[in-house]
């Protein structure tokens, strides 16, 4: 009986997984059948670039991973103040879409703003990223760089 109770819990924590992992699939799909359209080295060059695009998703992707096996495993403890350690791993730095920029202790308890100043003018949805000392941001209509040394 407590066998059949386990299955049904994993069927119920899989079946979104599944939705997911179909959906990006899909995706991949429709861009293969959109691409072989327009030419059979455009449709390559999107076989190439996924590849590489793996690549660089495999680390933030891992990271997410064990993120998540950590907070599952502190909710099944009963610990809810565990859950919040998990993400206590630092500093985030956000780029709202109004182009400012905001420094955030990732606290369990809260988020504290440590710092903010606006960046870019304009809306912007674009990831911020720091490369050598250096913070990056754009939009559409422009882009900066500040060092953050």
């Amino acid at each position: 009986m407590a066998n059949n109770t386990l299955s049904r819990v994993l069927w119920k924590i899989s079946i979104p997984i599944i939705f997911v992992e179909a959906t990006e699939t899909f995706n991949h799909l429709i861009d293969t059948l959109f691409l072989a359209r327009v030419g059979v080295t455009e449709l390559g060059a999107i076989g190439v670039a996924d590849s590489v695009l793996l690549l660089f998703l495999l680390l933030p992707l891992a990271l997410v991973d064990g993120m998540q096996i950590l907070t599952a495993r502190r909710v099944g403890q009963r610990r809810p103040e565990g859950v919040g350690s998990a993400f206590n791993q630092g500093l985030l730095l956000v780029l709202a879409d109004q182009g400012q920029v905001v420094l955030l202790a990732a606290k369990p308890e809260a988020m504290e703003e440590l710092g903010q100043f606006q960046a870019i003018e304009g809306k912007t949805w674009n990831h911020p990223v720091i490369q050598r000392g250096r913070l990056f941001v754009r939009n559409g209509q422009e882009a900066a760089a500040f060092d953050l040394q």
